[in-house]
């Protein structure tokens, strides 16, 4: 954070692309950092300010993917957004297994809104935020400041640029034809709501994909009504299989061991595999290695 404060103390203008949960919650911790005097831009057009996709999905009832007790916005308080459940939720109040437990997204969009919230209602006078409706098409730097072509026709001028644009739509299958890319029956953006709400209910389904976007596909479809048949087809051979197991957690893979500035893709690739092996030997669950990478991700990201 201290590199992009400048020299002589004037303020720095910080682009922010995105106003989903990675723009949002980046603007969020910069107008926490008190040293920094700052221009916020925070640059979002086409999905909701803070939500996104991900955190305003088109069925209510679709669940993280991720346990609340991992789910904080802030590393030092990795009790923050079960807390807030708690706070916001009378009928969470007394649940024991809340750590554990999976809430909805539109739940985890709310939370996100009150961060928001908070932190516009107490930024300090060092800092301004500007949201800006509009796509961001280009990048150039010219004597050493950033200009960012917009949709719409301004350049803003910016000292810093953080790209935070979240899933690009998926890309077109083999064997999709450009007459198919229009048919109105053909939904080539899993995310939008009107990839369940304007489903023909007479009829068969194919989803091509067999992971989460499928399930939530077919949870948002199954909730509208829909009683043919939905059939899923997986271009990598996937079979959908449930997250849960009986098998005793493998707990033996300790990231500590691997993860350092240095760290390669092809080095965490083997690590995983080899504690694969032994956790299939073992008949342990491989689930709990996943997730032993998570409070390492930052650095991970960062070493790369």
């Amino acid at each position: 954070m201290d590199q992009i404060i400048k020299k002589d103390n004037l303020p720095v203008t910080i682009a922010v692309i995105g106003g989903g949960f990675c723009g949002i919650l980046t603007a969020i911790h910069l107008m926490n950092y008190g040293k920094l005097k700052a221009q916020l831009y925070i640059i979002n057009k086409g999905y909701p300010l803070v939500k996104g996709v991900a955190y305003n999905p088109h069925t209510l009832s679709l669940l993280l993917n991720v346990p609340n007790g991992k789910m904080s916005a802030f590393p030092d308080q990795p009790d923050h957004y079960v807390k807030w459940l708690k706070n916001e939720n009378p009928h969470y109040a007394e649940e024991n297994n809340l750590s554990s437990a999976f809430s909805t997204r539109q739940e985890y969009g709310n939370y996100l809104s009150h961060l928001w919230e908070h932190a516009i209602n107490k930024i300090d006078s060092n800092k301004t935020i500007n949201i800006v409706n509009d796509y961001a098409d280009d990048i150039t730097k010219d004597n050493g400041l950033l200009h960012i072509s917009l949709r719409e026709g301004r350049i803003l001028v910016a000292d810093v640029a953080i790209l935070a644009t979240g899933n690009a739509n998926p890309g077109i299958p083999n064997g999709i034809t450009r007459s198919m890319l229009k048919s109105k029956y053909y939904f080539a953006n899993p995310w939008n709501k009107s990839c369940v709400e304007n489903i023909n209910t007479q009829g068969d389904i194919l989803i091509i994909g067999a992971g989460l976007t499928a399930i939530d596909t077919i949870i948002g479809i199954k909730q509208r009504d829909f009683q043919d048949r939905i059939h899923t087809i997986s271009p990598n051979g996937y079979r959908i299989k449930s997250w849960q197991e009986d098998k005793t957690p493998y707990t033996s893979a300790y990231m500590t061991e691997i993860v350092n500035e240095n760290t390669s893709l092809l080095q965490l690739l083997r690590f995983f595999n080899k504690h694969r092996k032994i956790a299939m030997s073992l008949d342990q669950s491989v689930y709990a290695i996943v997730d032993s990478f998570r409070p390492h991700t930052q650095k991970i990201w960062q070493s790369l």
